[in-house]
């Protein structure tokens, strides 16, 4: 019986482990000054590209406002065609599904807050894998925390990502995006395998009390 409850603890482990596990997380540093080009002193392995001319990260225009907020340097992106392409994500541990969390802000006189028409997110994998992702939007034309509520995208198999910001709008506007989470979303498995495991837990302590009564 010990061993068999022993097991079972290892299943809860092993599913509560793996319960919404971040792949990696991006604040673009706190350097001060702007810079047209940048390399992650947090995740080192990643690579960040421009596309066109939006590769500025600047110490302006700080995030604020929402509890993931770093502060400081940004992506800051401007005119049509600019962007940023950051890859070599490892995903080789995970698999299935997962979502980016991200903080959103756009400043244009007409518009209140980012819009997926603005911005557009793509993916791709390195087994040919690919897709856009949509954004819940802004609600003011100020710092937002934006949560991909329909980015839920499936890349198994897959063991490198890459994710690409593009700047989209024609008019004149400023739209920066800051503090990037990647999080690994659980199989329905796992719950199972979570749920069954304290299930088993809370039986096996139940049958000890009556014995001990």
């Amino acid at each position: 019986m010990k061993l068999k409850f022993l097991s079972f603890l290892s299943i809860l482990f092993l599913a509560s482990t793996s319960y919404g596990q971040i792949v990696f997380t991006e604040d673009f540093g706190s350097s001060s000054g702007n810079t047209d080009s940048y390399s992650s002193a947090k995740n080192s392995s990643l690579i960040f590209t421009s596309l066109g001319e939006g590769d500025r990260f600047y110490n302006s225009a700080n995030s604020s406002g929402y509890l993931e907020a770093s502060g400081e340097r940004n992506v800051l992106m401007n005119a049509a065609g600019e962007g940023l392409s950051i890859s070599n994500i490892d995903v080789s541990s995970y698999s299935g599904q997962f979502q980016l969390n991200f903080g959103g802000y756009e400043r244009i006189a007409d518009v209140t807050g980012l819009k997926n028409s603005h911005m557009l997110i793509t993916y791709e994998t390195n087994l040919g894998q690919s897709g856009s992702l949509n954004f819940s939007e802004g609600t003011s034309n100020e710092w937002n925390s934006t949560l991909l509520q329909t980015a839920v995208f499936d890349i198994t198999g897959a063991s490198l990502l890459t994710l690409n910001f593009n700047y989209t709008y024609s008019g004149t506007s400023a739209v920066r995006f800051d503090d990037l989470t990647l999080s690994a979303i659980p199989e329905p498995s796992t719950y199972a395998a979570l749920l069954g495991g304290l299930a088993l837990c809370g039986i096996y302590s139940r049958r000890r009390k009556q014995q001990k009564a």
